[in-house]
């Protein structure tokens, strides 16, 4: 027998997948997917007559006072992938175990003094500024470890910075 989480885990998968995939995905996905090498893919009236089966076991689709149930494993789903895309490549990195800490290397002060952005919206870059906002980001590198990574936008060159405070190190 499952648990109430694992039939809700289930539940979730069946409804991702059910959003997911159209009637006419199936010949692809019976290729791609070796478990429907014997039989095809539930149609979507197919996983509905079973989520309703499953759903007398546990009634997790039944919306709560907290959004619980498949809803709010949907919704819940929806805003990960939000925040995956607000933590970028750092913070997957971090989530799948392949670095082991993530810190800022922003100075607070100097991202905001090098802001292009004026009060009457134009741009306006100050060379001086950015210079200052790339020394900021370097020093702040070379106190965290002996081994730094760091993940930048297209914009940013730290050579200079780098050559001059850390030796090109």
């Amino acid at each position: 027998m499952l648990t109430a989480r694992e039939l809700a885990t289930l539940l979730a998968a069946l409804r991702h997948w059910q959003q997911t995939y159209s009637e006419t995905d199936i010949p692809s996905l019976i290729t791609a997917w070796p478990q429907f090498a014997a039989d095809a893919p539930l149609s979507s009236a197919e996983i509905d007559t079973l989520c309703a089966r499953l759903n007398q076991l546990c009634g997790c689709e039944s919306p709560g006072p907290f959004c619980c149930g498949i809803p709010g494993i949907l919704a819940m789903l929806a805003d990960f992938r939000v925040r995956l895309i607000e933590m970028g490549a750092a913070g997957r990195l971090l989530i799948n175990g392949e670095i082991e800490n993530v810190l800022p290397m922003e100075d607070a002060e100097a991202l905001e003094k090098a802001n292009p952005i004026t009060p009457d919206s134009k741009v306006r870059l100050e060379q001086a500024k950015t210079t200052e906002r790339h020394d900021a980001i370097v020093k702040n590198a070379l106190k965290s470890s002996l081994v730094c990574l760091m993940i930048l936008g297209g914009e940013h060159d730290l050579t200079e910075s780098i050559n001059r405070l850390g030796g090109g190190k």
